[in-house]
């Protein structure tokens, strides 16, 4: 359960970095002549909301070499962040998926061993007699076993679950850190 909770949060991590990062925006450096307004007409917002998303520059006084925000997003960013969300998306719906089956598989090895174990308790009330007792120990050592084998297996395909989560952990990172690195290049290229 504790893996599970992991994945989730390292996803939820994942979606907002992209969301986050989708927010890039174009800049204007102020140059000689600028005015409020024509920065403002390079945007076509209003000047409240360039004013809102600017809070460090006084629009009253530009100074030369400030740089004004856009307070819109760009189109490109928004897309290929949602594409990007969307895919952590799948793969996390996949990890459940195959988490909730694993699940399952658990609840019914334990539905079995509970099964056997009354099923032993009723070999161990029906033998009254001597070779009726040695016969029922010998089913029970097998019932053991096949307990320890359910058991044993449900472990390892749990643990096989975890390294592949761990995996898609990874190439979730990754693929966030790319895109994050990706749009971070095209902001700084826009900005040059």
């Amino acid at each position: 359960m504790r893996g599970y909770m992991r994945v989730v949060l390292f996803a939820l991590i994942a979606l907002c970095a992209i969301t986050t990062s989708a927010d890039a925006r174009r800049s204007h450096t102020i140059k000689v002549g600028d005015t409020p307004d024509a920065i403002r007409f390079l945007f076509t917002p209003s000047l409240d909301e360039l004013r809102a998303a600017n809070p460090k520059i006084d629009f009253a006084i530009l100074h030369i070499g400030d740089t004004v925000v856009d307070p819109r997003p760009e189109p490109k960013d928004i897309l290929e962040a949602e594409l990007a969300k969307q895919g952590i998306e799948t793969k996390l719906s996949s990890i459940i998926i195959r988490h909730d089956k694993l699940i399952n598989e658990l609840v019914e090895s334990n539905a079995m061993v509970a099964r056997l174990k009354a099923e032993s308790k009723l070999l161990t009330i029906a033998a009254d007699e001597g070779a009726l007792y040695g016969i029922v120990l010998n089913a029970l050592a097998v019932i053991l076993a096949i307990i320890i084998c359910v058991l044993f297996w449900t472990i390892v395909s749990l643990r096989g679950a975890d390294r592949k989560i761990l995996l898609m952990q990874k190439e979730l990172a990754q693929t966030r850190n790319d895109n994050v690195l990706s749009m971070a290049r095209s902001v700084k290229l826009r900005s040059v």
